[in-house]
């Protein structure tokens, strides 16, 4: 299952890379696509219906487009029309709470998604340089404090295996170093990505079903008051990265 803002005509019309079938395209083949880069995990018509029918369910709905900017043709009077996944709608009881692009859900993908493959995630190192981790296999552990005020507050506590892709030199960061600097990026991606969501309505991280799951009578004494989502304050994250191995891949 897929949404979109574009006319239906233009996501059927997407051309293939080198002459492939169109069966290979990204809306036939998801899960192929995913397993080589698991940014944004398929789901299908039943999963879809399920949630609409629970009163606190939600699904991130990978969102189709088209776009000219990436392959150029060989005929001067033709530029290529590829299909892309450009983030995800929350659907939320049966309703689109809104678009959420697809650089702004790392949190969302770590927390959220049961199987992630691989996903490339780039370190920062100076002058400009990017070491790349490969994050695979997250698990996460969400509690709730004790009800101590009208706000619900969340810990969230994220274990994340990863595997050096690249390196920048042979002197740069090592794998301690990209540890606690992943670390850290992703902590403050997490609290920023659902804050920012949270301004618009939109519950990105799943956190009603949480409690709605797990802390029942909470939710039901928090929904009975109105919208539980402006409640909900994430108080802590913690974010454990461990590197399992490295390839000997460096740059200079």
């Amino acid at each position: 299952m897929y949404g979109t803002d574009k006319p239906i005509e233009s996501i059927f019309m997407a051309d293939t890379t080198l002459n492939q079938s169109p069966l290979m395209l990204e809306m036939f083949e998801p899960k192929e696509t995913y397993k080589q880069r698991s940014a944004i995990m398929p789901i299908q018509l039943q999963k879809l219906v399920n949630s609409i029918r629970e009163p606190a369910t939600s699904v991130l709905l990978p969102v189709l487009s088209v776009t000219d900017r990436k392959w150029m043709a060989n005929q001067k009077d033709k530029t290529p029309s590829m299909m892309e996944l450009t983030g995800v709608y929350v659907i939320n009881k049966g309703a689109n709470e809104g678009w959420v692009a697809e650089e702004d859900m790392m949190g969302a993908r770590l927390i959220r998604y049961s199987h992630m493959l691989r996903y490339p995630f780039s370190i920062p190192e100076r002058y400009g340089l990017n070491n790349t981790l490969n994050l695979t296999g997250p698990h996460t552990k969400i509690s709730l404090d004790p009800d101590t005020s009208e706000r619900l507050n969340i810990n969230i506590n994220l274990t994340v295996n990863a595997t050096v892709l690249e390196t920048r030199t042979e002197a740069g960061m090592s794998e301690y170093q990209m540890e606690q600097q992943a670390q850290s990026i992703l902590k403050k991606d997490i609290m920023k990505e659902f804050n920012d969501a949270k301004d618009k309505n939109i519950d990105l991280f799943g956190i009603e079903e949480w409690l709605y799951r797990h802390h029942n009578d909470s939710w039901k004494r928090y929904v009975s008051r109105g919208p539980i989502l402006p409640k909900i304050n994430i108080k802590d994250v913690n974010v454990k990265v461990i590197i399992k191995h490295s390839n000997t891949y460096i740059t200079g």
